[in-house]
């Protein structure tokens, strides 16, 4: 495979999409790149004796949003996928990149039916919806809404902790774990200096 070709043909099918009103435009195309160099950086650490699946990991985290918009999109997108790498990949490697595409969000941590390459993809998926990035897609939210800075920073703390405890829970490694740890720490740290400094204080002073 040639990768620089490939996230080329990514990058026109996604970079000018906007698959949510209130989301940047191309914002598939840029969380498929940031999963790409999470997923790589698990696979170092979760089964660091096997590189032999990181350019089907690469491909399919370029693309495993593709059909973002249509629900279920993990099935469409393993549908748009297989057309789109067609000209790129040989037949097996179409078929493993939807495989793992279609299966992405269809999150069983206790089950033993996935191999290590799904898990891996489905983990670096979920870290990327945390830490900086759920700050930036806040940011895009109250700008698309029109909200004050104080109906921003104000949520339901009860809720975000449900809300982070759930999908916490649907990771398949420590590691991931500990990652998500540390971003939703990150986020909960913003948010309290956000929080006093919106209201005209001075954090921890």
């Amino acid at each position: 495979m040639d990768l620089n070709t490939i996230k080329q043909a990514a990058g026109k099918l996604m970079i000018d999409r906007r698959v949510h009103i209130d989301r940047e435009k191309g914002g598939a195309y840029y969380h498929g790149e940031r999963v790409a160099g999470t997923v790589l950086i698990l696979r170092n650490i979760v089964v660091p004796e096997d590189c032999s699946y990181d350019d089907i990991l690469t491909v399919a985290s370029w693309f495993h949003d593709i059909g973002k918009g249509i629900e279920p999109h993990n099935v469409y997108g393993a549908v748009l996928a297989k057309e789109a790498l067609r000209e790129y990949c040989s037949p097996k490697e179409v078929d493993e990149i939807a495989g793992l595409i279609e299966l992405h969000c269809e999150r069983c941590p206790q089950s033993n039916d996935y191999t290590a390459w799904v898990k891996l993809l489905q983990d670096a998926d979920l870290i990327d919806h945390f830490g900086t990035f759920t700050i930036w897609m806040d940011f895009l939210h109250s700008s698309f809404e029109e909200k004050s800075i104080e109906q921003t920073f104000t949520y339901d703390e009860a809720e975000w902790e449900k809300h982070c405890q759930k999908y916490r829970n649907l990771l398949n490694y420590d590691v991931s774990k500990s990652i998500i740890d540390d971003k939703i720490n990150f986020i909960n740290e913003f948010y309290a200096r956000f929080r006093v400094e919106g209201r005209g204080g001075i954090y921890k002073f």
